[in-house]
């Protein structure tokens, strides 16, 4: 069993990677608290799609955050999974910008494409880890 420490330079890149992966799953829990309080007021226009979309949200709040937590644990592992949901997230960055929402589009494409760099630096060396 080897319990060699992460090489140095790879330990800010997982950290970076699994902050940012907390962050997005933060983000959607607060949203969905959003929406609950919509559906709650009545102000929802459809109820139902209100409600799934909070259970959607949730989930992917839930799956990011275990996600996170494999970036910080064992990132040799995690790595792919979270370069592909970041690089999803770009196209949305994209769409916001085009829609007007500049500053959720600029925050969201920094963070998407700072933690697709930070993924793929993070757990390199570690191989050996167990």
């Amino acid at each position: 069993m080897n319990t060699a420490t992460p090489r140095p330079s790879s330990r800010p890149a997982r950290t970076v990677a699994a902050g940012v992966t907390v962050a997005q799953s933060l983000a959607l829990l607060v949203l969905s608290g959003f929406y609950v309080v919509e559906t709650v007021r009545g102000e929802a226009g459809d109820q139902v799609r209100s409600l799934m979309s909070v259970v959607l949200m949730l989930l992917f709040a839930g799956a990011l955050a275990f996600l996170a937590r494999a970036l910080w644990r064992r990132p040799e592992a995690a790595r792919t999974p979270a370069i592909v949901w970041n690089a999803l997230l770009v196209p949305v960055a994209w769409g916001l910008f085009q829609s007007g929402q500049d500053v959720i589009g600029a925050v969201l494409l920094v963070t998407s494409l700072a933690a697709i760099v930070a993924a793929a630096l993070a757990g390199r060396g570690d191989r050996g880890r167990s």
